[in-house]
């Protein structure tokens, strides 16, 4: 009797057990079932302009995230929209250093994102305005906005050779992350002129 008891005991264990695993499996697939049929409700795009930058709007990111879509983000169907994909397309944008894009629980789409931070513009000598980055990187000119940083001319890129160019514009990151460090050198220096031997006049 008593080991039927514990057969017994294990049977229901064991049947528990199936049933429990069948409910969790029955939750979660029903769980993302409904994560396919939900769709978006709108876009939220926060820019740091807290940082001083406004090189872009939040128009622009929309009309970008549009783009990839081939469709208004509103109302898409979660499923058709991949945030791996969205992501990678605003971090390409000129002015972007770093985009972050995720669902809230509202079914919002949330774009973070973080600007490039320009530590010098340059104008060359075919006359081509670009900045330079506080990552050593090249970006455009802004039609709407201008940072106030140091301006570099001069024989500062003339397409004649590449080393001596990559020199001068290593030379000037260097130079520029230094002014932009020191607060007495960033309050008076406003502009570097690089001469034919490539030395630079503060």
């Amino acid at each position: 009797m008593q080991r039927w008891k514990i057969i017994l005991k294990k049977v229901l264990l064991i049947t528990a057990s199936v049933v429990g695993i069948g409910a969790f499996v029955v939750l979660v697939t029903s769980a993302v079932q409904k994560q396919q049929t939900l769709v978006c409700s709108g876009v939220d795009v926060r820019i740091d302009y807290e940082s001083g930058l406004s090189f872009l709007s939040e128009k622009e990111v929309v009309d970008n995230i549009q783009r990839v879509c081939s469709d208004s983000v509103k109302h898409l169907k979660k499923a058709a929209i991949n945030l791996k994909t969205l992501e990678a397309e605003v971090a390409l944008m000129p002015f972007v250093d770093s985009a972050e894009l995720f669902f809230n629980q509202a079914q919002q789409l949330q774009v973070r994102i973080k600007q490039k931070r320009p530590i010098l513009r340059i104008i060359n000598s075919d006359g081509v305005g670009y900045y330079l980055t506080d990552k050593n990187q090249t970006m455009p000119l802004c039609s709407t906005f201008t940072a106030r940083v140091p301006l570099a001319l001069g024989k500062v890129y003339l397409n004649e050779s590449v080393y001596r160019d990559s020199i001068i514009q290593q030379g000037l990151f260097g130079l520029a992350t230094a002014i932009q460090k020191d607060s007495f050198l960033n309050a008076f220096i406003d502009q570097i002129v690089i001469d034919e031997n490539g030395e630079a006049e503060l």
